[in-house]
């Protein structure tokens, strides 16, 4: 289509587009509820008018002529409904056309090729402008002047910044609180409240968000500064091109603000007379802006970014000084408190009470926290689906990997202790074919002490002697600052292996064996920089030890027995593996009691008196021991045995064969765990276990914090045992 084609068509459209809104604004003139509306409205239907003049006057200089006006019957129900709609309705309908028509003629004056035509294109386009806002304006509840002036003080932008940069610092601040409060409960919740992740968490979340916030405020305020300057640029060339168009929108304003007619037209025409003057006051009125107190871009986004640094650093602050549920319920506290005084400091915006407004924000706030914090709790132990991560290489692997032990890989890995240059050399090249790396962070908290004491027991269930144990070093351990992780052995030496490589990965401080059952496990943590105590039945003689005088708790148990009368007295025990028995100095110092009481009494024993075992104490082996012992004649008068535990047994085989304790038997027991439970009340030897534990975690922290120099010998705390006298224990029968 050619240019002449394309101007007649656009100007054909345009001529339709005028006559439709004469007939629009005259139906609504006749419908107005006061004069000044009508009149308004006529005046506008008389410029359409002019409008499409205009256009049938050129198409007919270029040889066309304006088409038939015909409206559909879907068109003239529009009209009609639009009308019936109400005034305001209407006018916010024709505001959207009038910006259609906008559009219109933009491309029909950027299609025109004749200079003339464009300008004639370009001041309907203004005109069209300045219709779409006084629409605007009169299209609003109440359209009297009075109300009109309000609208148009509300539209000034100003009005609602609330000072600018002081509004941006609180809704900054507001932001800020709310987002990294709920990053830092969340975290609580899933990672038990650990300091560590919680304080790097919400640190990054701080940082993000007063990068982000800074950054869309100093954005925002930018790109609306750059339109308002592009809307005062046309409204300059529209005063440039039409003045007395734009003096004439002027007088409309006025009239709308409540000046008659000539009191408009005189302000007008005062004002028109300084074109600078008639600019700013068209920006005000048409626009809600003032040249002199646009938004500063850095001042906005610096205000926005440091309030909502502010504001996120508020619930990390506790972390840095506790961990826990202390923490969290600090954090809850500061930030309930931060988002009430943010919330009473929104009525510098928004006008509001302080005390609602404040309260609202804490209610807010406090749903915030709560339902991130029971969202992460969840992942405490199950983790999100798919969150698994692939497996890093251990020392394990490197250890498998070049055939030699962990505890070797730990001293080249360390750089102390010996190892053949050969072997160093293996490990080396296994380390780089692994990807093996040390964890430096974990390292250097290390050097720092993690506080935290690795427990390998021996078994916690059946026997109390070994949870006793444990109560007391976890009660040293929490007095002193310490946690305690515990690894059940079930007397297994390859669980015990694994429990001691398990707490070498974690970089753990120290770790009390309660009992140990394979040297090499014992070597294992020593060698890897770990400080070590044993608790009872050492196998490695060169850590601190915490021991009970089981010799002399034998021989007491024995001198009672001998006291009372007996000289027939069996021993159920346990002795250790062949190639251990050296080590194993609580079994061997109870037997040993046993035997020389025997000797100085000049008491021979019977050699089917005295039944060992080599597997962990048991009630069962109690039972058969002293089943075997008590079938032979003659018949036994006591039992000294080397557990509780043992005791039950013997007292089941003792009334299985129709023996009354202590009348026909007398039993002591070892370590008084079972003994007060029994039937009857059992006599036996205490081993103070609670008190054990306690020691051993002072010989261990005492180590730790460096009480003793790093090249201290190892030390041994040796505890009382006593005997308890209770029913199970009396003269022999005659």
């Amino acid at each position: 289509m050619d240019d002449h084609r394309k101007m007649v068509d656009g100007l054909q459209d345009a001529w339709k587009r005028e006559i439709a809104g004469v007939k629009t604004y005259r139906e609504l003139a006749r419908r107005a509820r006061n004069a000044e509306q009508r009149d308004i409205l006529n005046r506008l239907a008389d410029a359409e008018q002019r409008h499409a003049d205009k256009w049938a006057a050129r198409l007919k200089e270029l040889g066309s002529a304006p088409p038939e006006f015909r409206e559909s019957p879907l068109e003239r129900m529009r009209r009609w409904a639009l009308v019936q709609s109400g005034t305001q309705n209407a006018l916010r309908n024709i505001e959207a056309t009038e910006e259609s028509d906008i559009a219109a003629y933009e491309a029909l004056a950027a299609s025109s090729a004749d200079a003339g035509d464009r300008a004639s294109v370009q001041q309907t386009e203004t005109e069209e402008r300045a219709h779409r806002r006084l629409m605007n304006d009169m299209g609003q509840p109440g359209a009297g002047p009075q109300q009109q002036l309000d609208l148009l003080m509300k539209r000034e932008k100003w009005h609602v910044r609330g000072g600018g940069w002081i509004g941006q610092a609180i809704y900054g601040m507001n932001d800020g609180l709310g987002s990294v409060f709920g990053v830092v409960a969340g975290v609580a919740g899933a990672t038990n409240a650990s300091a560590l992740l919680v304080i790097v968490s919400g640190l990054a979340a701080v940082v993000a968000n007063a990068i982000s916030m800074g950054a869309g405020a100093y954005l925002a305020t930018k790109s609306e500064r750059e339109v308002y300057e592009a809307e005062l640029d046309r409204e300059r060339r529209e005063i440039e091109m039409d003045p007395e168009q734009e003096r004439e929108e002027m007088e409309l304003f006025y009239q709308l603000k409540g000046f008659t007619p000539v009191e408009a037209q005189q302000l007008a025409g005062r004002i028109a007379e300084r074109p600078e003057q008639m600019l700013k006051t068209l920006a005000a009125e048409e626009l809600g802006l003032s040249t002199d107190t646009f938004p500063n871009p850095w001042q906005e986004g610096l205000s926005a970014g440091i309030a909502t640094a502010i504001g996120a650093f508020i619930p990390v602050i506790p972390f840095f000084f506790s961990e826990g549920f202390p923490a969290v319920a600090a954090s809850f506290v500061i930030s309930s408190l931060a988002y009430f005084v943010v919330g009473a400091a929104k009525v510098l915006v928004t006008g509001r009470g302080w005390f609602r407004s404040g309260l609202e924000m804490l209610l807010i706030g406090l749903g915030v926290g709560l339902i991130t914090y029971f969202i992460g709790t969840p992942f405490t132990h199950f983790g999100p689906p798919g969150s698994e991560m692939p497996n890093k290489p251990t020392i394990k692997d490197v250890a498998k990997t070049a055939r030699v032990s962990t505890a070797t890989v730990a001293r080249v890995l360390h750089q102390n202790g010996y190892v053949a240059e050969q072997t160093r050399l293996r490990v080396e090249k296994a380390l780089g074919e692994t990807g093996f790396r040390l964890n430096l962070i974990a390292q250097s908290l290390r050097r720092q002490h993690s506080r935290v004491i690795g427990h390998l027991l021996t078994n916690l269930v059946p026997n109390p002697y070994f949870a006793g144990v444990e109560a007391g070093v976890e009660q040293v351990a929490v007095e002193n600052g310490y946690s305690v992780l515990v690894w059940n052995t079930l007397a297994d030496a390859e669980r015990e292996r694994e429990g001691v490589q398990a707490f070498i990965d974690r970089q753990i401080d120290a770790m009390i064996f309660t009992t140990p059952r394979n040297i090499k496990n014992v070597q294992a943590a020593k060698e890897a920089g770990i400080q070590v105590v044993q608790v009872e039945k050492p196998v490695y003689t060169s850590s601190h030890l915490v021991m009970v005088d089981n010799y002399r708790g034998a021989l007491d148990a024995m001198e009672h027995l001998v006291g009372l009368g007996h000289r027939r007295i069996a021993f159920v025990g346990r002795v250790a593996p062949p190639n251990l028995q050296k080590n194993y100095q609580a079994d061997q110092q109870r037997l040993q009691g046993y035997q020389d009481a025997l000797r100085n009494h000049d008491i021979v024993p019977d050699e089917t008196w005295v039944q060992l075992n080599v597997d962990p104490y048991s009630v069962a082996d109690g039972y058969r021991f002293a089943s075997e012992i008590l079938q032979r004649t003659p018949r036994v008068t006591a039992i000294l045995a080397g557990c509780d535990m043992l005791a039950a047994g013997v007292l089941q085989a003792a009334y299985e064969q129709g023996l009354k304790i202590p009348q026909d038997l007398s039993v002591i027991g070892f370590d008084n765990t079972f003994a007060p439970f029994l039937t009857p009340p059992l006599t036996t030897v205490d081993l103070p276990a609670h008190e054990m534990g306690r020691a051993a975690a002072r010989l261990v922290i005492a180590a730790l914090e460096s009480e003793w120099n790093g090249t201290q010998s190892a030390r041994t705390e040796t505890l009382n045992a006593s005997l308890i006298i209770r029913k199970s224990t009396a003269k022999p029968n005659a």
